[in-house]
């Protein structure tokens, strides 16, 4: 009688404790950012609320505003399509976080004071000139590394890297300080509490935050995804792809507002 080999047990996948806290993390943020999404704001008598509830209520704020503004997120990801290594993004939004803290703080508090007709044509023209500035980093990255014949990777930096690099996060800085008074705005209705203003603007300064983490991590996830299917250079095309509609958007946006402002 033949005996047969038995046919071998299927592997089962192992799933190591760095890619478990991957995917928790993932998992988190795509929680918390859908449970702010659908979570109808509404922070009534913020004078009857515990600290601990107040702050998170405006934790949610937070959130949902970046989530729900489509210019705030065009120009997040313009920002991003900008090519980074992992250092580099963290130094560029670590610019982008304190610049818009910092006028975000000071409108809310007070201190600050301009016009919605200035503000809202300024932040379509942010998305532009980063648009404009990201286009041309890209086309040259792309064409130095043709050259070398090395396939494209995010973020590739020569000698000038670091004065390039230098030269964005500054530009990043200057537009975040025009979109910390948009996001301002949502504060100036009365909202905040007179005896615990800086609780409800951490609150909501965290929220932001965790907004703006959540879209640059569906980002990563939308270009990884792709360059495993369409290869490497799906990466550029994306971004040279969102880099396009933030051109369009924003010039849009622009003399929409700037035409509605002259009515």
């Amino acid at each position: 009688m033949c005996s047969c080999p038995s046919p071998p047990e299927p592997a089962t996948p192992r799933l190591t404790l760095a890619s478990g806290r991957r995917r928790l993390l993932v998992s988190a943020l795509l929680a918390g950012g859908i449970a702010s999404w659908g979570y109808a704001q509404e922070i009534s008598h913020p004078a009857s609320r515990s600290d601990t509830a107040l702050f998170f209520d405006f934790a949610q704020l937070g959130t949902q505003h970046v989530l729900n503004g489509l210019d705030h997120l065009l120009f997040l990801m313009v920002v991003l399509a900008g090519g980074w290594r992992a250092r580099q993004l963290i130094f560029v939004l670590t610019s982008f976080t304190f610049g818009h803290a910092i006028t975000l703080v000071a409108a809310a508090s007070g201190w600050l004071t301009i016009e919605p007709a200035i503000i809202e044509p300024a932040i379509a023209a942010t998305i532009v000139l980063i648009g404009l500035v990201d286009l041309q980093h890209l086309k040259h990255q792309s064409g130095r590394e043709d050259q070398s014949g090395r396939q494209y990777q995010s973020g590739g930096e020569d000698q000038s890297g670091h004065e390039s690099l230098g030269r964005r996060a500054l530009m990043i800085f200057a537009c975040a300080l025009v979109h910390g008074l948009g996001l301002a705005s949502v504060l100036t209705k009365g909202l905040l509490d007179p005896s615990r203003v800086w609780l409800s603007l951490l609150g909501f300064n965290l929220g932001i935050e965790m907004g703006q983490l959540l879209a640059a991590a569906l980002a990563g996830l939308v270009i990884f995804a792709a360059s495993r299917v369409w290869g490497p250079n799906a990466a550029l095309w994306l971004r040279q792809g969102v880099c396009m509609t933030g051109l369009f958007g924003g010039t849009v946006w622009f003399f929409q507002r700037l035409a509605g402002d002259l009515g």
